[in-house]
């Protein structure tokens, strides 16, 4: 008998349906047994880590649990069965022992390879293993699979390096968690990719508050070319002209510009260049890129889609493998393609015109490891059976798809240039030419919306033109936008690109090489959604409409949060290790729990020292730095205050005495009028208010004036200047 194992009861069954020649309903009972072979299933991790207080009683967590006895590092941490899942693990435990050898068919990644192998060794089974990767649940494809098995033994570091993460992962998590918890007097929560996520959130809410409105300025020359009048040329300045900022904030310098423009009595000459351009379509969804692009049009949540491909996917056999990182296909999909394609139109009762001659860049067997994209099944349903939610979702992987078969968009771009000592004007116009797959489902993007839409053409050539005029145009800086689930989801999958340490931003890239939609990211396409359903159940962020913020809690802890452990760095780190663990350079299945050690200890004895969640004087959001001593500005109820202050109440009187600290204080009210937020920065920045507040009210006249605000640093008070 060779004795099947998979991940879930659900892959199971459609690996029974495949191999057994049984007949097996959703309700047939595992396992299931017929020509040559049984199938088992495990039910995901089925085997946990031991609790520590069962290891070392001093290691409970209780009321009488000392800091000294961190940190808690359990070398080749034990497994047992998780609860409720003892009589499973018995049941593979009796099958094994009639086995002429076990096919093991664990989900095709670190962590399925994981969940059979470690059943395996927990049952003390040493006989032959093979290896199965299935990603589809359609029958015959399943067959197919069956047909190239492989020895397990090479899939086997995979699993041990996914085991050495888990140790840490639970290392890290247990230390940190309860030395903060235990200095802050809070039930709190640290986690190697939920605090780096935290960091995101926070970072961003506190870069929209503390965003400074600038002005700045563009410069724009019309010429009159080619019997056109008045073409737009815009100013493409020189770095040396922009002195390392990404726009221009002095005006006088277009100014001088434009006076040198205006001298210009002969005439300039203009290159022109038309270029053909093709926009291919987008690859099919990996579960990161597909999570975030149904945030963005339905706003559903991380979570909601996943258990809409997971429905998808185990109860109606609609898509392939839904927790992929993946966004390429193997060419034996391309072979498929019609008749999956055939069969997805008829559920959606759609008939899309398809190419099935072309072949997109998704189909590339050398970027498709363990996983492929999310694309559509063999498999004929009721799409009435599917809620509206599901419905959407599949059809969105189904449209994906079928854009693998169509035309690309082509367009012309007519790119002009003159050049100049400061830099070049240019002018661009665009000719569509085939919207391609664009049309068959109406879209259109942000780089279709920022062309300029204009009548005016330049062919390819030399022109002669005349600059009629010139014109600058104010603008002003935006701060970046709220996070939503989709934009957060996004950046996580990128996260190297807000690391400042190049070395370990490479790390991080390189750990997702080749992975389209992963860029240096941190945690999994399959974990995501559960990182920031923590963070919500922790009250460390909050969602109002689709942005996601901060609370004044994930805030707070946050910032008392040690250094080394608040970014990505560790994920970094050990993803070094874990590969080493993974191609055999590291022998020791401790490493990197022994890292997650080193790290603790270097600041188990400062961290959190002092320090407490719920200080009025903390947790409020940091609005700046003090133009006095350099420390964070707070937000408290009436003022913003620096953080280095400390008052004390004088018992005869009732007042608040500062006893420490610099003194620096701004009343949020001044004559009955709020200060706003963008003038007490400019207060704590330049000392002065750019603009004059309107709307202040005379204490002695009742009378209102307008008035800008100065701050004087010798007597901590908000003066008045009227020019």
């Amino acid at each position: 008998m060779k004795l099947v194992i998979a991940e879930k009861a659900m892959l199971g069954r459609d690996i029974a349906r495949a191999i057994t020649g049984k007949s097996v309903s959703e309700t047939t009972h595992l396992p299931i047994s017929g020509n040559g072979y049984t199938v088992c299933a495990a039910s995901g991790h089925i085997l946990e880590l031991v609790d520590p207080s069962k290891i070392n009683k001093e290691w409970e967590w209780n009321k009488e649990f000392k800091i000294e006895k961190l940190p808690i590092f359990i070398p080749n941490w034990k497994k047992v069965p998780s609860s409720g899942k003892s009589q499973i693990v018995d049941q593979i435990k009796g099958l094994l022992k009639d086995a002429e050898y076990v096919i093991h068919a664990g989900d095709p990644d670190d962590e399925g390879q994981l969940i059979v192998d470690e059943v395996l060794q927990y049952c003390g089974y040493h006989g032959k293993v093979l290896r199965v990767l299935v990603n589809d649940n359609i029958p015959e494809n399943i067959a197919k699979a069956f047909d190239h098995l492989e020895d397990n033994g090479k899939y086997e570091l995979m699993g041990k390096a996914a085991y050495a993460r888990s140790m840490a992962d639970f290392c890290f998590g247990i230390n940190e968690s309860r030395l903060a918890a235990m200095r802050l007097h809070q039930n709190v929560s640290v986690g190697r990719v939920q605090t780096p996520t935290l960091g995101l959130i926070v970072n961003r809410d506190e870069e929209i508050l503390n965003h400074i409105e600038r002005k700045y300025y563009e410069l724009t020359a019309f010429v009159d070319t080619c019997g056109f009048s008045e073409v737009p040329f815009e100013f493409r300045p020189l770095a040396s002209v922009l002195a390392d900022e990404k726009n221009i904030f002095d005006k006088s310098i277009l100014e001088n510009i434009q006076k040198t423009l205006e001298a210009l009595k002969i005439p300039i000459k203009i290159k022109t260049k038309v270029t053909e351009k093709r926009k291919f379509p987008p690859l099919p969804y990996n579960l990161t890129v597909l999570q975030s692009e149904m945030n963005k049009l339905y706003s559903f949540t991380a979570t909601q889609t996943l258990e809409f491909t997971q429905t998808l996917r185990d109860k109606f056999k609609a898509i392939t493998y839904n927790r992929t990182d993946c966004q390429y296909l193997k060419s034996e999909h391309h072979q498929e393609a019609k008749e999956v394609m055939t069969i997805a139109m008829k559920n959606l009762n759609e008939n899309w015109v398809l190419d099935y001659s072309l072949t997109s860049k998704a189909f590339n067997d050398n970027n498709v490891s363990a996983h492929h994209g999310i694309i559509p099944q063999k498999s004929s349903f009721d799409i009435s059976k599917l809620s509206s939610d599901e419905s959407a979702v599949y059809q969105a992987i189904v449209q994906r798809y079928a854009m693998q078969f169509m035309e690309p968009y082509i367009f012309d771009e007519s790119e002009s240039i003159f050049n100049t000592e400061y830099g070049d004007f240019i002018y661009k116009a665009y000719h569509e030419k085939s919207k391609g797959f664009k049309a068959a489902f109406n879209m259109n993007d942000e780089d279709d919306e920022n062309k300029p839409k204009c009548d005016i053409w330049l062919n390819d050539g030399e022109h002669d033109g005349n600059i009629v005029k010139s014109e600058i145009t104010e603008k002003k800086t935006s701060p970046p936008k709220q996070y939503t689930e989709g934009t957060l989801l996004t950046d996580m999958s990128s996260i190297a690109k807000y690391v400042s340490n190049s070395e370990i931003k490479e790390i991080l890239k390189r750990k997702d090489d080749g992975k389209k939609g992963e860029h240096g990211g941190i945690g999994t396409t399959a974990t995501r959604a559960t990182i920031i359903d923590k963070l919500k159940e922790r009250e460390f962020i909050e969602v109002k409409g689709k942005d996601i913020r901060s609370t004044n809690k994930g805030r707070e802890f946050f910032h008392l949060l040690p250094d080394e452990i608040k970014g990505a760095d560790i994920t970094a780190k050990w993803w070094l290790l874990q590969e080493g663990i993974a191609d055999g350079s590291i022998q020791d299945i401790n490493a990197i729990q022994l890292s997650v050690a080193q790290v603790f200890n270097a600041h188990k004895d400062t961290a959190y020292i002092g320090k407490s969640i719920g200080n009025p004087q903390t947790a409020k959001i940091i609005v700046g730095k003090c133009s006095k001593c350099g420390s964070d500005v707070i937000e408290s109820k009436n003022t913003y205050m620096c953080s280095s202050n400390k008052f004390e109440k004088v018992e005869s009187s009732g007042e608040w005495k500062l006893v420490e600290g610099c003194g620096l204080q701004i009343f949020k009210e001044i004559c009955d009028k709020k200060i706003p937020l963008k003038m007490v920065q400019e207060l704590l920045t330049l000392g002065r208010t750019k603009d004059k507040l309107k709307g202040l009210k005379s204490k002695k006249t009742g009378k209102t004036f307008e008035a800008y605000l100065v701050f004087n640093k010798v007597t901590n008070r908000i003066e008045f200047k009227f020019d």
